[in-house]
C-alpha cells in the first residue's frame, strides 16, 4: 500500500494566556489544565518534577459507570448487556524527587503505581466470587513512569520507564485522559497488535515504555525537543530477534498556542495477531517495522477561557507476511470555561481503514465542576461507532466483538495530592 503523506498546519491567535509553568523534566501545558494553573494537573501529572528532595503524589478517581456494548457479540458470541459498576480505573500514587549534586546538578528520579479503590487486590489473597476481566490489581510496583536520572544545564537524562515521545506529544491534547472517551481507545495502537511495551493501556504508540533512555533538551525561547531509545533488552520468543525502538519529539510553546510533533519507530518489538489458525489458535508473528507520526496544535482565546486543538497521526505497518499497511486517524478537541469553575468539553477522534471496513469514530461529551484547587467532579457521556470489522471500544467497555457502537454514561469525582 502506498504511504500516505501528512501534512498539517495550525494557526492561531496571539492572545494573552497565562499556562501552567513547565519543570525542566516535563510538566507540559495540557488540554484540561485549571485555569492559570492554580495546580499540577492530574493529567500530566506523570511529567511532573518536584523540587524537593522527596514528594509524595497522586491522583485518586472514583466513578459509578453504565456500560453498554451495543450491538456487538462477545468473543463468546453472547449479547452485550448493559453494566452498571463502580471504578476507580487510573488511580496512582508515586514518589518523586530532585536531590542537589556537584556542579550545578541534580538526581531525579520517580516511582509511580497503579491503585485500585474499590476491588479486593488478587495478591491479598482475600478475594471472594468473580471480577471482571478488565479489573485493575493494585500493582505497588511502579505501573507507570519510573526513572533514575541527571538534570542540568544541558538538559536531563533519564533511564528507566517513561511516555515515549510520541504520548509525551499526543497526551497534551486528551480531555479525557483516563476517562470514558480516552483518546487512547481510537489512537495511537495498530489494530491487532500486541504492543512491545507491555504498557498496560495495550497502546502502541501512547504507552509508558521499559527499558529507555530518554533525554529532554532544556527549553529555548519557547522550543523543546526529546529523544528516547527503549525496548533494549527484549528479545522475542517468536524470532529469537533482539528488539528495539526509538523516537523523538519537538514542542514549540507560546503565550496563546501549542504546536507538537513527534516520530516513532519499532524494530521487531510489537506482536500482530492474524487470522485463527485451523485449531482456533490464533496466529502471532513479530512486525518487522512500526512507525508512528503525529503532528498537532492547540489555541487558547480569552486568556485560556476558550481551548481548541487538533492533532493527526499516521501510522504504518511493513512485514513480509503481508503488504505494507498505514492508517491515519484525526482527534479534535474544545474546552469552555464558563461562571468560574465550571467546564464543558468535547472531543471527536477518527481512526481511518488500517485493513478492509476497520474504521472507527468517537465523540465525548463532558461536563467538569471544580469543587477545590484538586477536586473535580464530572458527568461523561462517549459512545464509538464501528464499522463492520472494527472492535474499538470507548476506553471502558471491552472487550468487544467487531462492528458495535459501545456507550459509556459515567458519574465520578477526580482528586490529585
Amino acid at each position: 500500500m502506498k504511504k500516505k503523506i501528512i501534512t498539517t498546519m495550525f494557526v492561531g491567535a496571539m492572545l494573552p494566556f497565562q499556562g501552567i509553568a513547565d519543570s525542566d523534566v516535563g510538566g507540559h501545558e495540557h488540554a484540561g489544565g485549571h485555569e492559570h494553573g492554580a495546580v499540577s494537573d492530574h493529567h500530566t501529572m506523570h511529567d511532573q518534577v518536584t523540587d524537593k528532595k522527596w514528594e509524595l503524589y497522586g491522583a485518586l478517581y472514583m466513578a459509578m459507570q453504565s456500560n453498554y456494548g451495543g450491538s456487538a457479540l462477545s468473543h463468546d458470541g453472547e449479547k452485550a448487556q448493559r453494566n452498571l459498576f463502580l471504578t476507580s480505573d487510573g488511580t496512582t500514587i508515586g514518589f518523586r524527587g530532585a536531590i542537589p549534586l556537584d556542579d550545578e546538578l541534580k538526581a531525579v528520579w520517580q516511582i509511580e503505581s497503579v491503585i485500585n479503590l474499590d476491588e479486593v487486590a488478587e495478591s491479598s489473597g482475600h478475594g471472594h466470587g468473580t471480577q471482571p476481566s478488565n479489573h485493575n490489581d493494585s500493582t505497588l510496583a511502579g505501573g507507570h513512569n519510573n526513572f533514575l536520572g541527571l538534570t542540568g544545564g544541558f538538559g536531563t537524562v533519564l533511564a528507566g520507564k517513561h511516555n515515549t515521545p510520541f504520548f509525551d506529544a499526543t497526551i497534551q491534547f486528551d480531555l479525557f485522559h483516563h476517562l470514558p472517551g480516552d483518546a487512547r481507545a481510537l489512537l495511537g495502537s495498530i489494530p491487532g497488535t500486541e504492543s512491545g511495551s507491555g504498557d498496560h493501556h495495550a497502546s502502541t504508540f501512547n504507552a509508558s515504555a521499559p527499558d529507555m533512555i530518554m533525554y529532554k533538551s532544556p527549553k529555548m525561547g519557547g522550543f523543546s525537543a526529546e529523544a528516547a531509545y527503549f525496548g533494549m533488552n527484549e528479545t522475542l520468543a517468536e524470532t529469537n530477534e533482539s528488539s528495539s525502538a526509538y523516537g523523538i519529539g519537538a514542542r514549540y510553546a507560546q503565550k496563546g498556542f501549542i504546536l507538537v510533533a513527534a516520530y516513532e519507530q519499532h524494530n521487531n518489538f510489537d506482536l500482530f495477531q492474524a487470522d485463527l489458525n485451523a485449531d482456533g489458535t490464533p496466529e502471532t508473528y513479530t512486525l518487522d517495522t512500526t512507525t508512528g507520526i503525529v503532528l498537532g496544535g492547540m489555541v487558547h482565546f480569552f486568556d485560556g477561557q476558550t481551548m481548541v486543538g487538533a492533532f493527526v497521526e499516521q501510522l504504518s505497518a511493513s512485514d513480509p507476511n503481508f503488504s505494507d499497511a498505514d492508517r491515519v486517524g484525526y482527534y479534535v478537541n474544545f474546552q469552555q470555561r464558563f461562571m468560574g469553575k465550571n467546564k464543558f468539553k468535547f472531543a471527536y477522534a477518527s481512526a481511518n481503514e488500517f485493513e478492509d471496513k476497520d474504521a472507527a469514530q468517537n465523540f465525548t461529551l463532558g461536563y467538569v465542576r471544580e469543587l477545590g484547587t484538586a477536586t473535580e467532579a464530572y458527568i461523561i457521556y462517549s459512545q464509538t461507532q464501528n464499522d463492520e470489522e472494527a472492535a474499538y471500544s470507548n476506553g471502558t467497555v471491552g472487550p468487544l466483538g467487531h462492528g458495535g457502537d459501545p456507550s459509556t454514561l459515567a458519574f465520578g469525582l477526580v482528586h490529585s495530592f
